[in-house]
């Protein structure tokens, strides 16, 4: 028989006039002379009935009662077809009612009674109705004066569109409160509920749950061993091995809140979410559904298909793969890792903005970049960078076991197709600051290019190596293997080397060729006004002269790094100068320049400010995500000699 027609049948078998208890109550205490006081005394009274037989055996009145019975008892009405009372105890058959005056009502088939414990036990289509709550089972025992229901074999709670059942239960009536035991279910018209035990407050209710619980809701699943379900505002706390799956969603956590409010969920302590295309780690994770977006406080580590991110907070985009990072953290792609106080980056814009110690390392190339604020794009895969008032950005590069240092006011990186490769070119941008252990350097700017290893230093760029400094107007430093191959000075090239005791050697020229091999100097070749001033020493190493030369070009050859010999071409003219001569008027060429104070000492000292400069992105690379072909002609000089017209 359906749950609803049993309720119906229920009521189509109570009398008529059992509906109109409120009325009897009022008249019976309107009749002065017939009132009955029925709240203490422990007497159960007929008070109406058609046909009664009364019998005594063994000293004890037994009353047969048949036909439109109604007993009271202490205030509670009791309704049936037939009715045994032997001493205070009542046998009810037929039709059963118990009416209670805070408008609980009962129904059974049978019911036994006994007055003296004002405990009931109900049998058959039994149904307990109060203030909008009905429980049904096949048998009770009810506490009438207590208002406690029990029953052990099976049992169904309705109210409103909620249905609970399970195989044991109590049921609280003062307090408002269901207890269920074994094979326990909410149903509902959002959500199934299966649980071990359960409580529930009917009056909020409100589900508590102490054991194994699995919910269902939509196309969600959560399972816990602990908490509540508020049904009424749809808020939702599990605790204890908390695992929730949704399609391809999977969390698990110490303890889930849920809010329906804006379709959110709380997972905290060891939190884990992943679907298909992440993995995420906290301490607490925050998951807004209708905006599919997560808020990451703690120990944060998120896992894609191609990035890694670790921090402290984090709200993560689950769709597009976008994040913002608040403390210390980390992202790490396939070659990428970047450390900062803050991260901002957007994939569907593809552009990303980091502040605050910023540590990138491109394990591909063996390179780092430190600054204080980062700007980058996917598009050309670029990077701007700059300081802050103290510091300045600085790269970084792994070259031969040793390290390279770059620092500038502003250092840009983009790449570049050039014939089907993929070129990566990095713009350092004023007062350029380079140190290395072989070689230091500065320049107004800086260009990279990765095809052929070569760095060009622009605005009178200086270089020095141990005791020689080389300058010119453009300085192009070719790399192989990580060393320097060659350096390319143009125009008025110069190099200087110092000998001790205010004597240099120097030489001059419009372009200048520096060839290396292993970091040793082994020719240098001028082109263009070449012009060399060389100090002559005697066997004992003694200075006895200077001789300066003038010609067109010049080939000089090194042998460890010392000069062991010397050819000049078109019409050289060479002057001697001795010794006593060159310590009166010291010798020197026209471009002659020793600026050794301005060299950089360390990697620490390149990074610092001379004074503050605004911080900021420039205007032109703000516009532009990348310079134009016409402009990297000009930053990016090929490592060839050009065809220099001789004097």
């Amino acid at each position: 028989m359906a749950l609803q027609s049993l309720l119906i049948m229920n009521f189509n078998r109570i009398p008529v006039w059992v509906f109109f208890v409120n009325l009897f109550f009022f008249a019976i205490s309107a009749k002065g002379q017939e009132t009955i006081d029925t709240s203490q005394d422990n007497t159960i009274i007929i008070d109406n009935s058609d046909n009664t037989i009364v019998e005594k055996k063994d000293n004890i009145f037994i009353k047969f009662l048949n036909g439109n019975v109604r007993i009271i008892h202490q205030g509670n009405f009791f309704y049936c077809d037939t009715a045994i009372i032997r001493n205070n105890d009542l046998l009810a058959h037929g039709n059963v009612v118990i009416l209670q005056k805070d408008t609980t009502t009962v129904f059974a088939d049978t019911i036994r009674y006994s007055a003296d414990s004002l405990k009931a036990i109900l049998s058959g289509n039994v149904v307990l109705q109060h203030q909008g709550k009905e429980l049904f089972t096949d048998e009770l025992d009810y506490d009438v004066g207590r208002k406690l229901a029990y029953f052990e074999n099976g049992g169904i709670v309705k109210q409103d569109s909620t249905q609970l059942r399970s195989l044991r239960g109590k049921y609280d009536i003062n307090n408002d409160m269901l207890f269920f035991k074994d094979y326990v279910s909410i149903v509902d018209s959002s959500f199934l509920l299966k649980a071990d035990s359960l409580k529930y407050n009917t009056l909020i209710k409100k589900a508590y749950f102490t054991g194994p619980t699995l919910i269902n809701q939509d196309s969600s699943r959560i399972y816990c061993e602990g908490g509540f379900y508020d049904i009424e505002n749809r808020n939702a706390e599990f605790l204890k091995k908390v695992k929730y799956l949704e399609k391809d969603k999977e969390a698990t956590a110490q303890k889930m809140n849920y809010y329906d409010s804006d379709q959110s969920f709380v997972l905290a302590g060891q939190a884990n979410y992943k679907d298909s295309e992440q993995d995420v780690h906290a301490d607490t994770i925050r998951y807004l559904r209708d905006e599919d977006k997560s808020i990451l406080i703690g120990n944060v580590l998120v896992i894609n298909k191609t990035t890694k991110i670790e921090g402290t907070y984090v709200i993560y985009d689950n769709k597009t793969g976008a994040f913002v990072s608040q403390g210390r953290s980390v992202l790490q792609d396939e070659s990428l890792i970047i450390y900062a106080d803050q991260m901002d980056f957007n994939e569907e814009s593809g552009t990303g903005e980091a502040n605050g110690n910023i540590e990138m390392i491109d394990t591909s190339n063996q390179t780092s970049i430190f600054s204080d604020y980062l700007f980058s794009k996917d598009e050309d895969k670029s990077f701007i960078a700059y300081g802050d008032s103290i510091y300045r950005p600085m790269m970084q590069k792994l070259m031969d076991e040793d390290t390279l240092f770059v620092s500038a006011d502003t250092l840009y990186s983009y790449e570049q197709i050039v014939a089907e490769d993929t070129i990566q070119i990095l713009n350092a941008y004023h007062d350029v600051r380079i140190f290395h252990k072989t070689f230091q350097g500065i320049a107004d700017s800086l260009s990279y290019n990765s095809l052929d290893s070569t760095f060009v230093l622009f605005n009178a760029p200086i270089l020095w190596s141990d005791s020689s400094q080389f300058s010119g107007d453009t300085i192009t430093i070719s790399m192989k293997h990580d060393k320097i191959s060659q350096l390319y000075l143009r125009p008025k090239g110069l190099i200087v080397n110092d000998q001790g005791n205010n004597f240099y050697n120097q030489i001059g020229a419009k372009i200048i060729y520096a060839n290396f091999a292993n970091d040793s100097l082994q020719n240098m070749q001028t082109r263009g006004n070449a012009e060399s001033l060389f100090y002559m020493k005697d066997d004992d190493g003694a200075f006895v002269g200077a001789i300066r030369t003038v010609c067109s070009r010049m080939n000089f050859i090194f042998t460890d790094n010392e000069l062991s010999d010397v050819k000049y071409y078109k019409d050289p003219v060479s002057k001697m100068t001795s010794i006593k001569q060159e310590l009166s008027i010291p010798q020197r060429l026209k471009s002659f320049k020793w600026l050794l104070e301005m060299k950089p000492t360390d990697a620490i000292m390149i990074r610092k400010k001379k004074g503050i400069i605004p911080a900021g992105i420039p205007a032109a690379l703000i516009e532009n995500s990348s310079i134009s072909d016409e402009e990297a002609e000009d930053l990016i000089i090929n490592n060839k000699k050009d065809e220099i017209e001789n004097d």
